[in-house]
């Protein structure tokens, strides 16, 4: 079975969660905000998925995959569909805390290392921490 795809997916679905969380930390998400995550999820992004997916145990990936996926979608439809500000607030950082969390995922079995640049900016400009 060719995990890359399930890989890239995993991979933009983490992208496209902290698309919305960046774009929230300004002012209020826009509409191309929420397209551009919903863009992520849709067409998985073609590069990045091979690093991660010769590190993560095949069962794993497609389970943290398929999570990650479902939340990315469930986060943007909470985001379209909610007026209340601190709703919206702690659907936001509840999805920075998942963003660690599955960065944290991958660095567990990469020797403690991201294996790609734009996992390792996301780990900083979500101001990541191990989780050992």
């Amino acid at each position: 079975m060719d995990l890359i795809p399930i890989a890239n997916l995993f991979v933009s679905a983490i992208s496209s969660i902290a698309t919305v969380v960046q774009a929230h930390s300004g002012q209020n998400v826009k509409s191309a905000d929420i397209t551009k995550a919903q863009q992520r999820i849709d067409d998985p992004l073609k590069r990045g998925g091979s690093k991660v997916a010769s590190v993560i145990d095949n069962k794993l990936l497609e389970a943290l995959a398929k999570k990650a996926h479902k939340e990315a979608q469930e986060l943007i439809h909470n985001i379209n569909n909610q007026d209340d500000v601190d709703i919206i607030q702690n659907h936001i950082s509840e999805a920075n805390s998942r963003v660690c969390f599955y960065l944290n995922k991958i660095k567990n079995h990469n020797e403690n290392e991201l294996p790609t640049e734009r996992l390792k900016k996301l780990w900083l400009s979500h101001i990541c921490e191990d989780c050992n």
